[in-house]
């Protein structure tokens, strides 16, 4: 193996092993604490499985079809099989990516929701959810739609297939908007918080807890950037999309983390002793 391979599978496995710690510890707080499983506990859930085809889908396609590396000199036949694996393999990512993120992004708003619906950021937090729906059900339907008939996005062999859509550019509008939204949802508590009538160093540590999912909207910046690049016509598909499937990778993983960290189970307790008499302003 060479090319980026070592890079794909140091990013995929360790933010995958990141995202399994959560969620296992997330399963013991629930066991811990006796509380009941709440919508965003199941959404995570959603979250991870989500995020697991992805992992697996990039592992097989590294180890099996040559993601990260240029394409082999060989004959016709072969090069058109990896080709068309390789795309096929593409469609399926690009269905569990969405599915995860959006997963992950309701969880996060549903945790929001339990704390802050009663306060000034309520009606953001309603839109992102409308946002949210709308962009993972456009997205997938454009993905799965893309050309006519399915089976020509990986099999070019078809005759009378066609792609009318520009997919680079709609992967290019699509993660773009969800760049936007997950830099919202990140700063969405942070007007709230600052309202409270708590010490600098108590509103830092609450703040903290709500701005861990920062690293996620670093990761799909990287995301965004590599969708410029990409040339569904590129010949070397298998390397040059390689950076876009790598920052993808951390990004749903880190999303499942920042996710699970941020529920009712783990976080909640924390915060209502953080917050105080303040809390009960800001939720039933």
């Amino acid at each position: 193996m060479a090319g980026l391979v070592p890079n794909i599978l140091g990013a995929t496995i360790t933010t995958f092993a990141v995202a399994l710690l959560a969620l296992t510890l997330r399963m013991v707080a629930l066991y811990l604490t006796r509380r009941p499983s709440f919508y965003d506990d199941y959404l995570c859930i959603f979250a991870f499985i989500f995020a697991s085809g992805y992992c697996t889908t990039i592992l097989i396609w590294t180890s099996h079809y040559y993601l990260g590396q240029f394409l082999p000199n060989v004959d016709q036949d072969k090069l058109g099989f990896i080709l068309g694996k390789s795309r096929q393999l593409l469609w399926i990512i690009e269905l569990t990516y969405a599915a995860s993120i959006a997963s992950s992004k309701f969880s996060v708003l549903c945790f929001f929701w339990n704390i802050f619906n009663r306060s000034s950021i309520r009606w953001p937090i309603i839109i992102l959810f409308l946002t949210s729906s709308l962009w993972v059900i456009v997205r997938t339907f454009i993905v799965i739609f893309q050309c006519t008939p399915v089976p020509y996005i990986w099999d070019k062999s078809i005759q009378g297939g066609k792609c009318p859509i520009d997919i680079s550019k709609f992967f290019f509008g699509t993660v773009l908007l969800h760049c936007i939204m997950d830099t919202v949802i990140v700063m969405l508590p942070i007007f709230p918080v600052l309202k409270m009538q708590l010490s600098q160093k108590r509103k830092a540590a609450i703040l903290a807890l709500f701005t861990s999912g920062a690293i996620v909207v670093i990761a799909s910046v990287f995301v965004l950037i590599e969708s410029i690049k990409y040339d569904p016509h590129e010949t070397e598909i298998t390397y040059h999309v390689a950076p876009n499937m790598l920052w993808a990778a951390v990004e749903v993983n880190m999303a499942v983390f920042s996710s699970k960290m941020l529920s009712k189970t783990t976080t909640l307790p924390a915060f209502k002793i953080l917050a105080s008499n303040n809390f009960a302003r800001l939720s039933p």
